[in-house]
Protein backbone atom coordinates (compact mmCIF):
# COMPACT_ATOMS: atom_id res chain seq x y z
CA UNK A 1 0.00 0.00 0.00
CA UNK A 2 3.07 2.25 0.04
CA UNK A 3 4.26 1.86 -3.56
CA UNK A 4 5.49 4.61 -5.88
CA UNK A 5 2.70 6.71 -7.43
CA UNK A 6 1.24 5.66 -10.75
CA UNK A 7 2.39 8.94 -12.35
CA UNK A 8 6.00 8.25 -11.37
CA UNK A 9 5.89 4.71 -12.78
CA UNK A 10 4.16 5.79 -16.02
CA UNK A 11 6.93 8.26 -16.86
CA UNK A 12 9.77 5.94 -15.96
CA UNK A 13 10.65 7.47 -12.57
CA UNK A 14 9.32 4.78 -10.29
CA UNK A 15 11.14 6.18 -7.25
CA UNK A 16 9.11 6.07 -4.07
CA UNK A 17 9.48 9.29 -2.03
CA UNK A 18 10.74 9.11 1.54
CA UNK A 19 8.28 8.43 4.37
CA UNK A 20 9.48 8.58 7.97
CA UNK A 21 7.31 8.60 11.09
CA UNK A 22 8.53 8.57 14.69
CA UNK A 23 5.90 8.55 17.42
CA UNK A 24 7.02 8.37 21.03
CA UNK A 25 5.92 9.27 24.53
CA UNK A 26 5.23 8.10 28.01
CA UNK A 27 3.15 8.60 31.11
CA UNK A 28 3.54 8.41 34.84
CA UNK A 29 1.11 8.70 37.71
CA UNK A 30 0.71 7.91 41.34
CA UNK A 31 -0.30 9.11 44.76
CA UNK A 32 0.78 12.39 46.31
CA UNK A 33 -1.14 11.82 49.56
CA UNK A 34 -2.18 8.24 50.27
CA UNK A 35 -5.81 7.59 49.26
CA UNK A 36 -6.43 11.35 48.91
CA UNK A 37 -4.41 13.11 46.20
CA UNK A 38 -3.15 11.66 42.92
CA UNK A 39 -1.22 12.95 39.90
CA UNK A 40 -0.93 11.90 36.28
CA UNK A 41 1.50 13.22 33.61
CA UNK A 42 1.73 12.21 29.96
CA UNK A 43 3.66 13.29 26.86
CA UNK A 44 3.41 12.26 23.21
CA UNK A 45 5.63 13.43 20.37
CA UNK A 46 5.32 13.01 16.61
CA UNK A 47 8.03 13.63 14.00
CA UNK A 48 6.89 12.85 10.46
CA UNK A 49 8.32 13.50 7.01
CA UNK A 50 6.36 12.54 3.90
CA UNK A 51 8.06 12.87 0.54
CA UNK A 52 6.09 13.93 -2.52
CA UNK A 53 6.89 14.48 -6.18
CA UNK A 54 4.45 17.13 -7.45
CA UNK A 55 4.29 17.95 -11.17
CA UNK A 56 4.67 21.58 -12.20
CA UNK A 57 4.98 23.50 -15.48
CA UNK A 58 8.33 25.24 -16.04
CA UNK A 59 10.02 27.00 -18.96
CA UNK A 60 12.54 24.81 -20.76
CA UNK A 61 16.12 25.90 -21.48
CA UNK A 62 15.02 26.67 -25.07
CA UNK A 63 11.97 28.57 -23.80
CA UNK A 64 14.19 30.75 -21.62
CA UNK A 65 16.10 31.77 -24.77
CA UNK A 66 12.83 32.69 -26.51
CA UNK A 67 12.48 29.57 -28.65
CA UNK A 68 8.77 28.89 -28.17
CA UNK A 69 8.44 26.59 -31.18
CA UNK A 70 5.19 25.15 -32.49
CA UNK A 71 2.44 27.49 -33.68
CA UNK A 72 3.80 30.48 -31.77
CA UNK A 73 6.12 31.60 -34.57
CA UNK A 74 9.46 30.20 -33.45
CA UNK A 75 12.13 32.29 -31.70
CA UNK A 76 11.17 35.55 -30.01
CA UNK A 77 13.23 38.09 -28.11
CA UNK A 78 13.36 37.69 -24.33
CA UNK A 79 13.21 40.96 -22.37
CA UNK A 80 16.48 41.28 -20.37
CA UNK A 81 14.48 42.45 -17.33
CA UNK A 82 12.78 39.03 -17.16
CA UNK A 83 15.98 36.94 -17.38
CA UNK A 84 16.90 37.24 -13.63
CA UNK A 85 13.43 35.95 -12.71
CA UNK A 86 13.65 33.08 -15.18
CA UNK A 87 17.01 32.14 -13.65
CA UNK A 88 15.30 31.69 -10.25
CA UNK A 89 13.29 28.77 -11.64
CA UNK A 90 14.89 25.34 -11.95
CA UNK A 91 15.53 23.94 -15.42
CA UNK A 92 13.62 20.71 -16.14
CA UNK A 93 16.02 17.79 -16.47
CA UNK A 94 18.77 19.38 -14.36
CA UNK A 95 19.57 18.72 -10.71
CA UNK A 96 16.67 17.29 -8.73
CA UNK A 97 14.02 18.49 -11.21
CA UNK A 98 13.16 15.71 -13.65
CA UNK A 99 11.66 16.33 -17.07
CA UNK A 100 8.33 14.54 -17.42
CA UNK A 101 7.11 15.87 -20.79
CA UNK A 102 8.25 18.63 -23.17
CA UNK A 103 5.11 20.48 -24.27
CA UNK A 104 6.85 21.88 -27.37
CA UNK A 105 5.96 25.52 -26.70
CA UNK A 106 8.89 26.48 -24.49
CA UNK A 107 7.30 24.82 -21.48
CA UNK A 108 7.65 21.38 -19.92
CA UNK A 109 6.00 19.31 -17.23
CA UNK A 110 8.56 18.63 -14.54
CA UNK A 111 8.58 17.07 -11.10
CA UNK A 112 10.84 17.45 -8.13
CA UNK A 113 11.18 16.44 -4.50
CA UNK A 114 9.06 18.06 -1.82
CA UNK A 115 8.65 17.09 1.82
CA UNK A 116 5.71 17.62 4.15
CA UNK A 117 7.18 17.76 7.66
CA UNK A 118 5.05 17.56 10.81
CA UNK A 119 6.31 18.05 14.36
CA UNK A 120 3.77 17.62 17.13
CA UNK A 121 3.95 17.65 20.93
CA UNK A 122 1.10 16.83 23.30
CA UNK A 123 1.22 16.91 27.08
CA UNK A 124 -1.27 16.48 29.88
CA UNK A 125 -1.11 16.96 33.63
CA UNK A 126 -3.86 16.08 36.09
CA UNK A 127 -4.23 16.29 39.86
CA UNK A 128 -7.19 14.71 41.70
CA UNK A 129 -8.08 15.17 45.35
CA UNK A 130 -10.74 13.38 47.43
CA UNK A 131 -11.67 15.39 50.51
CA UNK A 132 -11.88 13.61 53.88
CA UNK A 133 -15.38 14.96 54.45
CA UNK A 134 -17.66 13.25 51.88
CA UNK A 135 -19.85 16.37 51.67
CA UNK A 136 -16.90 18.37 50.26
CA UNK A 137 -16.55 15.80 47.47
CA UNK A 138 -13.92 15.46 44.81
CA UNK A 139 -11.69 18.07 43.10
CA UNK A 140 -9.78 17.65 39.80
CA UNK A 141 -7.45 19.98 37.88
CA UNK A 142 -6.35 19.26 34.30
CA UNK A 143 -3.88 21.06 32.01
CA UNK A 144 -3.43 20.03 28.35
CA UNK A 145 -0.95 21.37 25.79
CA UNK A 146 -1.10 20.58 22.07
CA UNK A 147 1.59 22.19 19.88
CA UNK A 148 2.16 21.25 16.28
CA UNK A 149 4.10 22.62 13.34
CA UNK A 150 3.56 21.64 9.75
CA UNK A 151 5.78 22.83 6.94
CA UNK A 152 6.40 22.01 3.32
CA UNK A 153 9.90 22.22 1.94
CA UNK A 154 9.60 23.94 -1.41
CA UNK A 155 10.28 22.35 -4.78
CA UNK A 156 12.40 25.43 -5.61
CA UNK A 157 15.51 25.21 -3.42
CA UNK A 158 16.81 28.63 -2.46
CA UNK A 159 13.61 30.56 -3.22
CA UNK A 160 11.53 29.48 -0.25
CA UNK A 161 12.94 26.85 2.05
CA UNK A 162 9.71 26.21 3.91
CA UNK A 163 6.10 27.27 3.95
CA UNK A 164 4.09 26.19 6.95
CA UNK A 165 1.73 26.72 9.81
CA UNK A 166 1.85 26.37 13.57
CA UNK A 167 -0.95 25.50 15.96
CA UNK A 168 -0.81 25.96 19.73
CA UNK A 169 -3.67 24.92 21.97
CA UNK A 170 -3.81 25.15 25.76
CA UNK A 171 -6.72 23.87 27.87
CA UNK A 172 -7.07 24.33 31.64
CA UNK A 173 -10.01 22.84 33.50
CA UNK A 174 -11.16 22.41 37.08
CA UNK A 175 -13.99 20.19 38.28
CA UNK A 176 -15.61 19.90 41.67
CA UNK A 177 -18.09 17.12 42.35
Amino acid sequence: MDAAKWEANARGGGVKPEFRRNQFGGSVGGPILRDKTFFFLSYEGLRESIGESPTITLPTAAGRRGNLGGDLGGPTEVNPLIVPYLNLLPVPGQGQISLQQDLGNGLALASGPQNLVTDGDYGAAKVDHQFADQRLGYLAFTFNVDRSKRRTTAIFPGIASAVGEQSDKYVVSARHT
